[in-house]
């Protein structure tokens, strides 16, 4: 009997000992699950920071790849000053590093593209990349408004369709073999102009841009609207240091430019020329009576009739003041005077505004001298020496008159 309550206790014992460990097993067991969640939300969050910090690598490494395509784009457009120097080998830049930036991004496309130029309110088409001319539906010409380019230029914002061909706003009909394209245009602007658009193809059809992308094609067209704002500036002053600003024809600097280069055309060729030195009469007069208005009109309209009256490859020039050159390729002595009694009589048969009224005659006449090489000079000194000498009689012989250089005294036509 004692054996028997001896081991009942013993179990009563080991049983409570079990208890004991159960509950704190259980414990224990709270403790890992706490500490096991726990440690999952730590690795959760460094997760979640892993992939933010992945994003923002991969968000830098397209935007340092966004940088270098730009600072390609610059160097390319900046290699030229002639805008149509400018424009091809930009283009093809920018419908290149778009493709690339675009695969960067996961992006399945091909680009291709074009660059309108603003002319007369409308957009002209001046390059190409990827799209065969006679594809383009407008024919190279687009008005403000019309289809996606011209809505661009008319709104002065980036205009986007998924599906240009379904598009309303498409206009053109396009030749079969064009197949649907998302299309982007973007106004280029230099300062507060718009002087083009950018437009960008993408296929298949569908491409919608993220505002990554546009903010990619924006900074193109900044660029490229930059440059060509630059480049025509370059030509506008460059257009003032070789024609003069009154008339439009040929400074004295540049036109004796053209005068020793053919000079030295003429003597490899053994070929002759003839120089015309052309003078308004009474210049003077004409500004005292009618005034200055008029006397920078005169000079204007009888430049015109001396442009309009040449031939192709003759160059005319403003000597100076009130005196005209004109160089004549092939023309000799006789073909040179011949040219400059027929410029004379024109002069004299033109009618020219006086204060408001046409007046049947205003006494505007030119006096012109005449040289021929090799003849009267063998150097453009020599010359400009004997076509001056020759006009210089044709004034003091009484003046609405041609005088050609005979070498010693000029000879009356």
């Amino acid at each position: 009997m004692s054996e028997t309550v001896a081991e009942l206790a013993g179990l009563k014992a080991e049983n409570e000992c079990l208890k004991m460990r159960l509950v704190e097993t259980r414990e224990q067991a709270a403790v890992r699950e706490k500490v096991l969640k726990a440690g999952i939300a730590e690795l959760e969050r460094l997760y979640l920071n892993l992939e933010k910090k992945m994003a923002e690598v991969r968000e830098k490494g397209y935007e340092i790849k966004m940088l270098n395509a730009l600072n390609e784009i610059i160097a390319t457009a900046s290699r030229y000053l002639e805008l149509d120097l400018i424009l091809q080998p930009t283009l093809d830049m920018v419908v290149e590093a778009t493709e690339r930036l675009l695969h960067a991004r996961d992006k399945d496309v091909s680009v291709s593209g074009g660059i309108f130029l603003v002319e007369d309110n409308g957009l002209v088409l001046a390059a190409l990349r990827g799209i065969r001319p006679e594809l383009l539906g407008c024919g190279g010409k687009v008005e403000a408004g019309t289809c996606i380019c011209g809505a661009a230029l008319a709104s002065r914002e980036t205009v986007y369709t998924p599906f240009c061909l379904t598009d309303p706003r498409h206009t053109f009909m396009h030749p079969g073999g064009l197949q649907d394209h998302a299309h982007v245009a973007i106004p280029l602007n230099s300062g507060n102009e718009i002087v083009g658009v950018l437009f960008l193809y993408f296929t298949p059809a569908g491409y919608e841009p993220e505002p990554a992308d546009n903010a990619i094609f924006e900074s193109f067209g900044g660029f490229i609207g930059v440059h060509i704002g630059k480049a025509r500036l370059y030509a506008t002053v460059k257009d003032l240091a070789i024609h003069d600003g009154l008339t439009g024809l040929y400074t004295r600097v540049n036109f004796e430019e053209f005068l020793t280069l053919e000079l030295g055309r003429a003597k490899r060729h053994e070929r002759t020329f003839a120089l015309l030195m052309m003078d308004i009469d009474s210049f003077k007069r004409l500004n005292d009576t009618y005034g200055h208005q008029f006397g920078d009109s005169v000079l204007k309209a009888v430049s015109r009739l001396i442009t309009k009256n040449l031939r192709n490859f003759d160059v005319a020039g403003r000597y100076g003041g009130e005196e005209f050159c004109v160089l004549a390729p092939e023309a000799g002595a006789d073909g040179g005077t011949a040219a400059a009694e027929r410029l004379r009589a024109l002069v004299e048969a033109e009618s020219f505004i006086v204060q408001g009224a046409v007046a049947a005659h205003s006494g505007v006449t030119i006096s012109i001298g005449v040289a021929a090489y090799p003849l009267d000079g063998q150097t453009a000194a020599e010359l400009i020496r004997a076509a001056d000498s020759a006009l210089y009689e044709a004034k003091r012989a009484g003046r609405n008159m041609v005088c050609r250089y005979t070498g010693v005294k000029p000879t009356a036509v």
